[in-house]
């Protein structure tokens, strides 16, 4: 199982631009999702 940081970082980055511009994220929880990596999976 893979926990897709590349879509963990952009969801971040979104969310910190949110708040600095003074929005309130009032706990928002993203789910960035996973992949299933195999032997097979490319790399």
């Amino acid at each position: 199982m893979a926990q897709n940081p590349d879509v963990m970082g952009s969801e971040g980055v979104k969310a910190a631009v949110r708040a600095i511009g003074g929005e309130d994220l009032g706990g928002e929880v993203t789910d960035t999702g996973v992949s299933v990596i195999t032997k097979d999976s490319d790399k």
